[in-house]
């Protein structure tokens, strides 16, 4: 993966955008989400990269909850998403499945004090004709 800026950037950026090129480029991340000066990325391990304070590193992001699906699951999914909140990002992880009834659950789950909480949870029965 290669972070392309796009142009004209100002010449003070030029460091910076450098530094996110290679940080970014040696592992295999993919971007999610740019916050507040934090840039997420999702891979092997998530995490929140700083390209302004690169001497803080990526900060690790806890690995998403683990739910026990249930056995009659056709399809999973889960997915890392962050939003703006009154004290800063806040991080989310949605988590769905759907199963041979035609049933379909979601949680959202939410990162506080360095674990994910459920945060809201929602199931729905399709009929099927």
């Amino acid at each position: 993966m290669q972070f392309v800026p796009m142009l004209p950037q100002p010449p003070e950026l030029a460091c910076v955008l450098r530094r996110v090129s290679f940080i970014l480029g040696t592992f295999a991340y993919s971007i999610l989400d740019c916050r507040n000066g934090g840039v997420l990325v999702g891979g092997f391990v998530s995490g929140v990269h700083s390209p302004l304070h690169p001497e803080r590193g990526i900060v690790v992001v806890p690995s998403a909850p683990d739910d026990t699906l249930e056995d009659d699951t056709c399809y999973s999914f889960g997915q890392l998403l962050s939003k703006d909140g009154s004290d800063g990002v806040v991080y989310l992880f949605l988590s769905m499945e759907f199963n041979q009834q035609a049933k379909a659950t979601a949680h959202v789950y939410m990162l506080q004090d360095g674990g994910w909480h459920i945060h809201a949870s929602a199931t729905i029965q399709f009929h099927v004709r």
